[in-house]
């Protein structure tokens, strides 16, 4: 009985580790994404966010970057080659986009959505008590990109940082500040 309490401790003890560390339905769904003629795919892992954070810098612009790193578990960017002209755009276009629109991710709650000079862009967070656990946006139209921020943070941090970034449709997060 006692071993049994024991392994039962080491499961709950473990279990925050072991559901954290699993793939989201958004990191599913962008996997889907790799390979794809046309497509371009960059991924930022965890130990890279890590070692960031560690960088020491007096910039104070670079600490507040670092701060936010070291919250962050995984960042994706995909983004349609429009400049290559081996790739058949108009094609791989289409794909993305009927990707982007049959995308099963009814745990998210829509954030925003914004119809702007040919761009539907569309913000999407899975959060837990205010802190955003998952942020994904989805542009499609004129450009057309998927992104998905994993971490622990909140809406504030990540405007902050945005300006730094400089990621088309990012800056239409801080419409959402308070």
């Amino acid at each position: 009985m006692k071993k049994i309490r024991h392994i039962l401790a080491a499961v709950f003890l473990l279990l925050p580790a072991i559901v954290w560390a699993q793939e989201s339905p958004a990191q599913k769904w962008i996997k889907t994404f790799d390979g794809r003629p046309g497509i371009t795919t960059v991924s930022i892992s965890r130990t890279m966010f890590k070692m960031l954070s560690k960088i020491k810098s007096s910039d104070p612009d670079y600490q507040v970057i670092a701060r936010f790193a070291s919250r962050l578990q995984d960042f994706k960017i995909m983004v349609i080659d429009d400049d290559d002209p081996k790739i058949n755009n108009a094609r791989a276009r289409t794909e993305f986009i009927r990707l982007v629109n049959t995308a099963s991710l009814g745990s998210y709650e829509d954030l925003m959505t914004i119809n702007e000079g040919g761009n539907h862009i569309a913000f999407r967070i899975l959060q837990h008590d205010d802190r955003i656990q998952e942020l994904i946006m989805t542009i499609t139209g004129s450009d057309n990109v998927v992104m998905l921020i994993k971490g622990d943070f909140t809406l504030n941090e990540l405007t902050e940082i945005s300006d730094d970034m400089n990621i088309s449709g990012m800056s239409k997060l801080k419409k959402l500040k308070k």
